[in-house]
């Protein structure tokens, strides 16, 4: 008896059950014979690609891939935003520069004043509001560090306070400059460096009162405070213990200082020698002066002669007494 050959040659094999099935098609294009693949592949609408530059529509993702690398229109710039004065030429990038235009310009159109209820303390936003009950009229210092005196309303100062002032060098988590060797216990410190020191293409914030500009914008707020903020709407820090004011918590706190008898200061001391002072930051200076290596120092550089100093005040100084120029009219 012949026995059957073990495989059909192609040209006599009978043709597939699928072969008599019309295909499964997508809108997208795609088709498939298996229902398995058409149901994995299977979406409800078009899924629509636009190209950001010119608005290129497809619905293949391989086509909208394509088109993006060969894509050569610019990309259009998106719309600056800018808030006009009703009452004037005047207009700015920021709703809160609006704001205090008005209030000082067009004062009989300022918004509602919103006051304290404690204090003869006003101002139109209530964010501003909120935080002056905190500062002042808040007698609970919530959160005290275990290892000072140092007590604050807010957590997360008590946290920057641990982590800059007490914690264990062995424990400290260096933030480290990109760019330079300088590094830093804080982020933000280390933030403010570098654009100050490694952006020079940095956006510029602009007084719109006078010609100054800052990098940062907590320095432009607090300039403006300091010179442009009529005295009706500045929060004053007052001396308990004689007539001084100031317009800054910092300065009211080094104010401070003198109405402390030597038992009552909190020394700040050295750890490598017997100094010790009464600031922070006046230990701060020491140990760069005295005890930081040179590779190890965030220089301030002049930018009219080689001049270099340790500390930005010392910098000022130098460019007032040396390339500074006073006319008759200063």
């Amino acid at each position: 008896m012949q026995s059957l050959p073990n495989k059909i040659p192609t040209e006599t094999k009978p043709p597939r059950c699928s072969s008599y099935l019309n295909p499964y098609k997508c809108h997208c294009n795609f088709q498939t014979n298996l229902l398995v693949n058409f149901l994995r592949h299977f979406h409800s609408t078009p899924a629509i690609l636009k190209c950001q530059k010119c608005n290129y529509p497809t619905s293949s993702r391989l086509l909208y891939l394509k088109h993006r690398l060969t894509c050569t229109t610019p990309k259009k710039p998106k719309p600056l935003k800018i808030f006009q004065c009703d009452h004037c030429p005047y207009y700015g990038k920021r709703a809160s520069r609006l704001r205090i235009h008005i209030s000082k310009n067009h004062p009989q159109y300022t918004t509602q004043w919103r006051h304290c209820p404690h204090c003869p303390y006003k101002s139109t936003e209530q964010y501003v509001i909120n935080r002056h009950l905190l500062r002042k009229h808040t007698p609970d210092y919530g959160f005290h560090c275990p290892h000072c005196d140092y007590k604050t309303k807010v957590k997360f100062r008590l946290t920057a306070h641990l982590r800059s002032e007490h914690a264990p060098p062995d424990e400290v988590e260096w933030f480290t400059c990109p760019s330079c060797p300088y590094r830093s216990k804080m982020k933000h410190v280390l933030k403010k460096h570098v654009t100050l020191k490694h952006l020079p293409h940095v956006e510029w914030f602009q007084c719109e009162f006078c010609e100054y500009k800052s990098k940062l914008r907590h320095v432009l707020r607090n300039h403006v405070i300091a010179k442009h903020e009529s005295e009706e709407n500045i929060r004053w820090f007052e001396c308990a213990r004689c007539e001084y004011r100031a317009k800054r918590k910092f300065h009211l706190v080094r104010h401070m200082l003198r109405h402390r008898t030597d038992e009552e200061v909190e020394w700040f001391e050295c750890e490598k020698c017997s100094y010790r002072a009464k600031k922070a930051d006046g230990l701060r200076k020491h140990v760069l002066y005295r005890h930081t290596a040179a590779e190890e120092i965030q220089w301030f550089e002049c930018g009219k002669c080689e001049y270099r100093a340790k500390t930005r005040s010392a910098l000022l100084s130098h460019v007032a007494g040396r390339h500074v120029v006073l006319t008759d009219g200063n």
